[in-house]
């Protein structure tokens, strides 16, 4: 069987139109390891269900390389770091995490065995 598995990638999120203006802010990333996924999700028993909790900060820290075209307050954010610092960004931060996760855990659709 041969795999391929898509390693580094960037995000271009939709977060309110940034896909749509000349230069979007993008997301440099790293596929996160099944080990990684593991200690980033925390799981529960509750009642009879299994409640899932994903550290999106940690997430957000483990996966994100760089930073590109993103500007907050007319301060240029380049680092996972510094963007985790500021205020007002948690609904951005979901939208990056959330293809974070799908990404990490997709392997390419023409992989053959």
């Amino acid at each position: 069987m041969d795999v391929h598995v898509e390693v580094e990638y960037d995000v271009v999120p939709t977060y309110k139109g940034n896909d749509q203006g000349p230069e979007p802010a993008s997301f440099h990333c790293r596929a996160i390891s099944t080990t990684e996924r593991q200690r980033l999700l925390k799981t529960a028993q509750v009642g009879e269900n299994v409640r899932a909790e994903i550290d999106m900060a940690g997430m957000f820290r483990a996966a994100v390389k760089e930073i590109q075209n993103l500007r907050v307050n007319g301060e240029s954010v380049t680092t996972a770091r510094r963007f985790l610092e500021l205020p007002g960004l948690d609904e951005l931060m979901y939208e990056v995490v959330s293809e974070i996760q799908r990404r990490s855990g997709v392997q390419d659709s023409k992989n053959s065995s």
